[in-house]
């Protein structure tokens, strides 16, 4: 076992197993985030890359006999993607949640709350696509 190491604010207890197991579950619950984090921004690149793609035939041809056009299918998947991407946030802030409740969740070397790099990645990708759908229903 190493000695626990000092910083400026004072020396740091070492790390017991009940702890670092916490680490395991919350960096599990963040890859998982991520993970979801990923399928939607693969679901809302791809809205946006069909809408792209065949905004080019609505300058050729107008065809009024489908039921869903490709900017209407690419607006279904940019709302789908935003969908995934809240339900992901919402499952990430409950379990959170619950560990802070259960565990008392506390970074242990600096003695504040956890902060998740996965929640703010999510934000940051939605707020990306709601501009993305507000120009995909706006342009025409």
């Amino acid at each position: 076992m190493t000695a626990p190491t000092s910083s400026p604010a004072g020396p740091r207890a070492p790390a017991t197993q009940a702890q670092l197991a916490l680490d395991r579950t919350r960096f599990a619950l963040e890859r998982t985030t991520l993970s979801w984090v990923r399928t939607a921004n693969s679901l809302i690149i791809f809205g946006f890359g069909v809408y792209k793609t065949f905004q080019l035939e609505t300058f050729r041809a107008q065809r009024g006999d489908r039921l869903l056009g490709a900017r209407g299918f690419a607006i279904a998947m940019i709302v789908i993607g935003l969908i995934a991407l809240l339900l992901a946030a919402v499952s990430h802030v409950r379990a959170m949640r619950a560990l802070r409740v259960e565990y008392r969740l506390l970074d242990y070397r600096q003695g504040e709350s956890v902060r998740s790099l996965a929640g703010i990645v999510s934000s940051l990708l939605a707020l990306l696509g709601i501009g993305g759908l507000i120009l995909a229903i706006l342009r025409q």
